[in-house]
């Protein structure tokens, strides 16, 4: 179950239920997927990736091992990646199922989370990859409520984020920590994570301790 808290929404339960719960705030699922609705959503069947999230959940839960500072630090972002991977594949439920438009989307965002450090990709190479004009995919981002420069900036920020918040590689400079996301340079990729996260690439580091 999907569901936005703080909303006056109600869920009748008619059977004997047992809930694991992550809250993840909006903003944090935003460079994700961008196109939260406000309803909530009930499926019957978990997909691999919701199996192995409920899981990894359900362990951290019952675990009585203490959890060090830092340790607690990664499992956040652990979760985070999964919950916004999770949504990430929910999304094209939000066009008809089987259409068109849901096909190319989802073709396109797995380019894009393939391949979105790979400095020389941007709509134009999109488009021609899947075969259609960048007018008509413009347009199916539209409908989805992004684009696609801002997905391909929002999945390089995502990189970038995770990178500079793990201690492997605390040796690396912000340079190359930007060409590894795909970033032009070191400016550009700063200006993403403000936007995106409020934060600047030297304040997600210092986030990790």
């Amino acid at each position: 179950m999907i569901t936005p808290s703080g909303l006056p929404n109600r869920v009748r339960v008619n059977s004997q239920w047992k809930f694991v719960v992550a809250r993840v705030p909006r903003q944090s699922l935003l460079p994700f997927v961008p196109m939260l609705t406000d309803e909530v959503r009930i499926f019957d069947e978990l997909s691999v990736p919701e199996k192995a999230m409920e899981a990894f959940l359900q362990q951290s839960v019952e675990s009585e091992q203490e959890v060090s500072p830092g340790d607690s630090n990664t499992v956040d972002r652990m979760v985070l990646e999964m919950v916004g991977t999770v949504m990430r594949g929910r999304q094209g439920e939000n066009l008809p199922q089987g259409s068109r438009h849901a096909a190319l989307l989802d073709r396109v965002m797995l380019k894009i989370d393939k391949h979105s450090s790979d400095s020389q990709l941007d709509p134009s190479k999109l488009a021609r990859e899947v075969g259609v004009s960048l007018r008509h995919l413009q347009a199916v981002f539209a409908q989805a409520e992004t684009s696609v420069a801002g997905e391909i900036r929002r999945e390089r920020a995502r990189i970038a984020r995770s990178t500079l918040q793990d201690s492997r590689f605390d040796d690396l400079s912000l340079e190359e920590v930007a060409r590894g996301a795909g970033f032009g340079s070191s400016v550009s990729m700063r200006r993403a994570l403000v936007d995106i996260y409020k934060l600047s690439p030297r304040e997600l580091r210092i986030r990790q301790t």
